[in-house]
């Protein structure tokens, strides 16, 4: 388990890129893994459609569709994803940016 943030996760899969586990010296991580079910959910959570929520972080209504599909997330996404998962009020920021305010 974390102690990280207060965040709780195990880490199952080798991703050099996790500073927590490369901290410990931990040679397994699952902390930048999601699946597009769990994406999609979050999406939903925070009240906006996929093409938007796909537009507010700059990416193309296409990606959003594949996850929707099955298909996985990773990297910097999956971070995003988790951020706002624990923070939706965050989307709002997210919403002013993209309006340039």
């Amino acid at each position: 388990m974390s102690a990280v943030a207060g965040l709780d996760y195990e880490c199952n899969t080798h991703i050099d890129t996790c500073q927590y586990c490369i901290d410990i010296g931990r040679l397994s991580c699952n902390n930048f893994a999601m699946t597009g079910k769990e994406a999609i959910d979050i999406i939903q959570k925070l009240g906006v459609s996929q093409r938007q929520f796909a537009f507010m972080i700059g990416i193309h209504p296409n990606s959003v569709s594949k996850w929707a599909t099955g298909g996985d997330l990773n990297g910097p996404t999956v971070t995003l994803m988790r951020l706002l998962d624990e923070r939706p009020e965050l989307v709002e920021v997210l919403k002013a940016w993209r309006r340039g305010i």
